[in-house]
């Protein structure tokens, strides 16, 4: 399980985000929603979500973001709190 300083998990502290708004939401643009198979466009949801659902379509190569800018419409999130923002979550990321 992952530590999150003054949080039990990871999980937690995305709870606490969501509780206080802060989360940060995605949805696909209609006009995509043939690429993604399985997504609904249109509906917001939290982008960690999304992401975890589109890392198991065969049909999405992993890229440095798996929601594509130029796809999908993103709202809210605040910086991470300090003790996330050494969190890697990008496949790009590089590993020490």
């Amino acid at each position: 399980m992952l530590s999150c300083g003054a949080f039990d998990t990871l999980g937690d502290a995305m709870a606490r985000d969501a509780a206080f708004g802060r989360e940060r939401q995605v949805r696909l643009k209609p006009e995509y929603a043939a690429v993604y198979q399985g997504i609904a466009p249109g509906v917001w949801q939290p982008a960690w979500v999304l992401a975890e659902q589109l890392a198991a379509l065969p049909s999405v190569a992993p890229a440095e973001r798996l929601c594509d800018p130029h796809h999908f419409e993103f709202r809210g999130g605040r910086g991470r709190p300090p003790e996330l923002r050494g969190l890697r979550t990008r496949s790009s990321d590089q590993t020490d």
